[in-house]
């Protein structure tokens, strides 16, 4: 896959909470999911796309028809139909995961362009039209796996809230001991996060802090995360992870935020 800058996030002097995240349609609605991505474009095109998490299906192999590889999907085995296939991009620093023969489902963060892509599955000029495809173009910042949960799409921020620049957490200290992530959207939550912080700290873990999560361009938007410590190697943040799971936090993780 080639890669494209997406528009650069930044420095800022001060953090902004996102708005609330907006829910759309689920992919098995196939009419308002379609809308749903035609306002997505309209909106790129206008020069504010909006930050979104969808699902991305790339297919398996064999199946019986001249067809795209990625759509907005939940079914690696079959397309439900209408205007969802995808030309699926990587950021620039980003890299996208690797398919198998089997196919491969994905939620993604990222944009979309506003750009349509023209893919011609035709043996010859005198293939059947319906191979002509018109793909959407979308841009992925960073990927998880697929969990039922996540079958309807969602902006995450709108484009005038990614704008907003931010400060990046870009040092030499790129590997995070994630104790637990809170919505940025709730109120409670940076209250939360802040006496999880106090306590990690009364437990022995001095460089414990709470930030926000886009400032780790790897991390999903929009949280406010709860740090034990942040690392230069990988093999460092994974021995201070197995010190924080044995004072009894759960759900503790090892995640590169950059």
């Amino acid at each position: 896959m080639r890669a494209r800058v997406l528009p650069a996030i930044g420095l800022a002097l001060a953090l902004t909470h996102p708005a609330h995240a907006q829910p759309g349609p689920g992919v098995s609605d196939v009419p308002a999911l379609t809308k749903w991505i035609a306002a997505r474009a309209a909106a790129a095109k206008k020069g504010e796309p909006d930050l979104v998490r969808i699902p991305i299906a790339f297919r398996s192999m064999g199946w019986g028809c001249q067809c795209p590889n990625a759509f907005l999907g939940d079914n690696v085995g079959s397309h439900n139909g209408g205007d969802t296939w995808l030309s699926v991009l990587a950021a620039k620093g980003q890299k996208l995961p690797t398919v198998g023969r089997e196919g491969l489902m994905v939620v993604a963060e990222g944009t979309f362009t506003g750009k349509r892509v023209k893919e011609d599955l035709r043996d010859g000029k005198d293939g059947p039209k319906e191979w002509i495809y018109q793909l959407w173009e979308f841009e992925v910042l960073r990927t998880r796996s697929y969990r039922e949960s996540d079958a309807k799409v969602q902006i995450v921020l709108p484009g005038k809230e990614l704008k907003v620049k931010v400060a990046p957490l870009a040092d030499e200290r790129p590997w995070i001991v994630v104790v637990e992530s809170y919505p940025s959207t709730d109120k409670r939550s940076a209250a939360r996060a802040e006496a999880l912080k106090q306590k990690l700290v009364k437990d022995g873990f001095a460089a414990a802090e709470v930030f926000e999560s886009r400032r780790a361009e790897r991390l999903f938007c929009c949280y406010q995360v709860v740090a034990a410590g942040r690392f230069k190697t990988k093999a460092e943040a994974m021995a201070s992870a197995k010190s924080v799971r044995a004072k009894k936090y759960k759900d503790v993780t090892v995640r590169q935020g950059w």
